[in-house]
């Protein structure tokens, strides 16, 4: 499971995120894994290679998985094109695959920045991501299977319009808002949209 961009110091606040910290207070559920890249796509992709250099002939644990008998499945809430993880990571011989360019947009719906930076700009929410991860373990029956999900709620600008409206009144993903004289608003925008990710996260 990815979360882009998960900062500790926000989810160690209990009332922000309280069925995380209930799964490391009492199951001790996270094994940590870090990645020397500092940008997103490459931090991914040297995790499934495990290793920081790499090319598309080089086995990953999909391969690894695929050989040993499991089901591959994929749901990402951006565009893997991002990076071009899809082609480097070759989803498309996953069993299944699903990301945000699967999803029909109402251009009405969309902010002025997501129509400026489209496809990038644009993620699923948690919530629709669960669904999608649901079907596919349906999907897989008694069949052991690997399985990669990458939640972008906490990406900026830090909400969707699913999300529910806990510290904020409103949201914002104009260039005004995200300025260093607003942190403490940009914060909260943030904590409210990890509110709803912890929501998610239960439902999983």
């Amino acid at each position: 499971i990815v979360v882009e961009t998960f900062r500790v110091d926000v989810a160690e606040d209990p009332a922000v995120m309280p069925f995380i910290n209930t799964l490391v207070r009492d199951h001790n559920t996270f094994t940590t894994v870090y990645s020397n890249y500092g940008v997103t796509s490459r931090a991914i992709q040297s995790i499934f290679f495990g290793r920081l250099s790499y090319t598309t002939e080089s086995r990953s644990l999909f391969d690894e998985f695929r050989d040993n008998g499991y089901l591959t499945f994929g749901v990402s809430a951006q565009s893997e094109n991002w990076g071009n993880t899809a082609s480097i990571l070759k989803f498309d011989r996953l069993t299944r695959y699903y990301d945000v360019r699967n999803k029909k947009f109402d251009e009405v719906t969309l902010t002025p920045y997501q129509k400026q930076k489209g496809e990038l700009a644009v993620f699923l929410d948690s919530h629709e991501v669960n669904e999608t991860v649901f079907n596919m373990i349906n999907e897989a029956k008694d069949h052991p299977f690997f399985m990669y999900i990458n939640y972008q709620d906490l990406h900026y600008p830090y909400f969707s319009d699913k999300t529910e409206k806990v510290l904020v009144d409103e949201y914002h993903d104009e260039a005004w808002f995200f300025k260093p004289n607003n942190r403490a608003a940009i914060l909260r925008q943030y904590q409210n949209d990890a509110i709803h990710l912890d929501k998610s996260f239960r439902e999983l």
